[in-house]
């Protein structure tokens, strides 16, 4: 800070304020020129509120300097808090994640839309192939839709695959739910229109096994297990199989109060769900292994319908929209095994996978709106209040 007197009775002309050697105090005046400010202050009332005004303009730019890429010399004087380094650094390797798979990026809204557009579409060409199997066509043109209408029904289980994968690995850290919708983007193209359903068994059984222990995780520790998302990969892969364990020793021990028990919020507490999900995984391992697809096929339909009753109980619109979907698509998989003609059978076929496809849909939102979190930085304290002074 600088005083500049002029003529014999020395009043101040003006003040400057150098910004990179401010004080908040007037302790580094000189004695003469600290006194003599001190009188001008006492003889004019507005210069001692100039004076409180100007202390509190020093402090300002004082730590406004420590942030200046000159005010090197300033800086070395405060050192950063460790624990607000150590968020900053884990919140910049996180960058690359939260920008490519947090689902509130604008990479997966573009990813949402193209998975959307994908189910759309299949559920279209499921729909007007099913109807173009019962037209007066030549059995070369219906093999060709046919043969289309699978092949975009299996295209549009890759995005759904995906999303669902980037789910288990960057929100529940899911080791099951992980491999279950792997499964569902390459385990499908092993499968056909009329076999479709009972192939995918597998890996929608694997994947709702989450569903299915949720409830169980989170009365056993409702902070370790929010909502069925861990906080470890062990922990996922160590406690789903003694949850699914703890249930069926429920059901065998008491099948009555276990299987006839529905709550208002938990409705039959994920006990059909896991016996859908076995009886999934089940069907479609006993298929590959006898290829009787009338015994399995059933066996896949009656299992999945007992998940589609655990979505009916659900008090959420969607989910019981979605349930009502999942049971059509059972119900059509299932009276398609029993008829005889192809085109006929086809048309029934491409009715459930259309109405299968509709339901994942309903069920993706219905878990989107339930899950939805927001993502708010820590608020942190102003910039004075994160620097600690070291004593000279």
């Amino acid at each position: 800070m600088e005083i500049r007197n002029t003529g014999s009775s020395r009043p101040v002309d003006s003040i400057t304020i150098d910004s990179n050697k401010a004080v908040s105090d007037d302790s580094q005046f000189s004695g003469v020129l600290q006194a003599e400010l001190q009188q001008y202050r006492d003889n004019d009332p507005n210069l001692k509120i100039q004076g409180l005004e100007d202390q509190l303009s020093y402090a300002k730019v004082d730590l406004l300097s420590l942030h200046d890429k000159t005010g090197s010399e300033n800086q070395s004087k405060y050192h950063m808090d460790p624990k607000v380094d150590q968020i900053e650094e884990s919140d910049q390797k996180s960058f690359f994640a939260d920008k490519l798979f947090n689902k509130d990026s604008e990479a997966m809204k573009i990813w949402k839309s193209i998975d959307g557009i994908a189910s759309k579409t299949a559920i279209f060409s499921n729909v007007i192939g099913g109807f173009m199997e019962l037209m007066n066509l030549p059995e070369k043109a219906k093999e060709g839709v046919a043969k289309f209408v699978d092949l975009v029904t299996n295209f549009s289980f890759i995005p759904y695959g995906l999303d669902g994968m980037r789910k288990a690995i960057f929100e529940n850290k899911n080791p099951y739910m992980l491999l279950g919708f792997a499964m569902e983007l390459s385990i499908v193209w092993m499968s056909d229109l009329k076999n479709k359903c009972l192939i995918r068994g597998a890996a929608t059984g694997t994947d709702q096994i989450w569903v299915a222990t949720k409830h169980k995780l989170i009365e056993k520790d409702a902070q370790r297990f929010h909502n069925g998302k861990f906080n470890s990969w062990t922990d996922g892969l160590i406690e789903t199989p003694k949850a699914c364990y703890e249930m069926l020793k429920d059901i065998f021990k008491n099948p009555v109060q276990a299987l006839a028990t529905i709550d208002k919020e938990k409705g039959t507490s994920g006990y059909y769900a896991l016996l859908s999900s076995l009886g999934s995984i089940a069907s479609t391992i006993g298929y590959f292994l006898t290829r009787n697809e009338k015994i399995f096929g059933t066996m896949r339909d009656i299992s999945g319908s007992l998940f589609d009753w655990e979505m009916l109980l659900d008090k959420k619109p969607k989910a019981k929209l979605s349930g009502f979907c999942f049971i059509a698509e059972s119900v059509l998989d299932f009276t398609a095994r029993f008829i005889e003609d192809n085109s006929t059978r086809l048309f029934v076929n491409m009715l459930s996978h259309a109405s299968g496809r509709q339901a994942l849909q309903l069920y993706k939102a219905t878990n989107d709106d339930e899950e939805e979190q927001v993502q708010v930085r820590p608020v942190q304290p102003p910039n004075a209040t994160r620097l600690t002074k070291i004593s000279k």
